[in-house]
């Protein structure tokens, strides 16, 4: 979580972000490139989510309750 929220204030005082991110796709992005200011919003907008889910978690009530399409036990009890 403090990585991500690292990530998200260098991306808003970093004066060279901008110029980092047309590098990175110009040397790796095949066909059409997203703008910075699209890619920064999104960018913005899942780390936020996550953030603010990581805070305030919905975890199961019970470890019980069944967990599926993770690893070996899909529809195990745990």
């Amino acid at each position: 979580m403090s990585v991500l929220r690292d990530e998200l204030d260098l991306l808003t005082t970093d004066a060279e972000a901008d110029k980092n991110y047309a590098v990175f796709v110009d040397d790796l992005v095949y066909g059409s490139k997203p703008s910075f200011d699209e890619v920064s919003q999104t960018f913005r907008m899942v780390a936020t989510s996550f953030l603010e889910a990581a805070v305030t978690p919905s975890l199961p009530e019970q470890p019980q309750q069944m967990i599926g399409g993770l690893g070996h036990g899909f529809g195990r009890r745990l």
